[in-house]
C-alpha cells in the first residue's frame, strides 16, 4: 500500500544525480565529444572551401575549365603591366609644326567662325572662360597664343598652358588646333616644359606625331 503522505511529492535527486560525471555515467547515450569543424561531410565542407574553378590550374579545374583559366590569367597580367607602364611624350621633332588651313577649318567644322581663329580662337576662348572662372585676372585666348610659343615662359604663361594642357578636352584640342591656335609641335614642347602629364593627355598628343612611338589608343584612360 502506497504511503499517502509520498502522493504528489518528487524525491529530490541524490547528489551523484547533479554531478555531471554522474549523469554521464546513468545515460543510457554518453555525449559525443566536442567537435569545432562545421557540420556537413567532408565533401561538403571542401566544395564550400574550394577555390573559383577559374582561379586554379587547368590540371584540378577540369579540361572544360582551361580556357577560362587562361583567359583569367592573361587578363591579370596584362592589367597589372598596364598599370605599371607609363606612356611617355614622343620626341618634338616627331610633330607636325603646320598649321591647319582654312579649307580644313570648313572641312571639320561647318560653324566655324573664319575671324575667330588664330590668336582669337573660339574654342579657346570658351575653354579659358570656364576653366579660369576663379582667376583674378582672367586669362585670353592671345595670351595663350603668346604662351605656347615663348621660349621663356612667365610663371603667368606657363598657367595658362597648364590650363589647355590639362583641362581641354580632346575634341577641344582638335577644334583649337584647326582653328589655328598652336600646332602640335608646339602642344608637345609645352607638354614637356610642363613635366607632369596625365598619361592619358600623353597619348592623345602622341596620336598626332608623325610616326607615333607605338601603336597606342588614345582614349585609353
Amino acid at each position: 500500500m502506497i504511503d499517502s503522505m509520498t502522493i504528489g511529492t518528487v524525491k529530490r535527486p541524490s547528489s551523484d544525480l547533479r554531478c555531471p560525471r554522474g549523469r554521464e555515467a546513468l545515460s543510457t547515450h554518453p555525449p559525443t565529444p566536442a567537435d569545432d569543424t562545421p557540420r556537413g561531410s567532408l565533401e561538403q565542407r571542401a566544395a564550400k572551401t574550394a577555390a573559383p574553378a577559374a582561379l586554379l590550374p587547368p590540371d584540378t579545374a577540369g579540361p572544360q575549365k582551361t580556357a577560362t583559366w587562361a583567359w583569367s590569367k592573361a587578363e591579370t597580367e596584362r592589367r597589372r603591366h598596364a598599370a605599371a607602364s607609363e606612356p611617355t611624350l614622343a620626341p618634338i621633332d616627331a610633330f607636325p609644326d603646320e598649321y591647319s588651313t582654312a579649307d580644313d577649318l570648313a572641312a571639320v567644322r561647318l560653324d566655324a567662325d573664319p575671324d575667330a581663329t588664330g590668336p582669337h580662337s573660339q574654342t579657346i576662348r570658351g575653354l579659358l572662360g570656364g576653366a579660369c572662372a576663379g582667376w583674378r585676372v582672367r586669362p585670353t585666348s592671345v595670351e595663350l597664343y603668346d604662351a605656347l610659343r615663348a621660349d621663356n615662359p612667365t610663371r603667368r604663361q606657363r598657367s595658362i598652358a597648364t590650363v589647355l594642357i590639362n583641362e581641354a578636352s580632346f575634341e577641344e584640342l582638335v577644334n583649337a588646333h584647326t582653328e589655328g591656335a598652336f600646332t602640335w609641335r608646339q602642344l608637345a614642347r609645352a607638354a614637356r616644359r610642363q613635366g607632369a602629364v596625365p598619361p592619358l593627355r600623353i597619348r592623345q598628343i602622341n596620336a598626332f606625331a608623325t610616326p607615333p612611338p607605338r601603336p597606342e589608343n588614345p582614349w585609353r584612360p
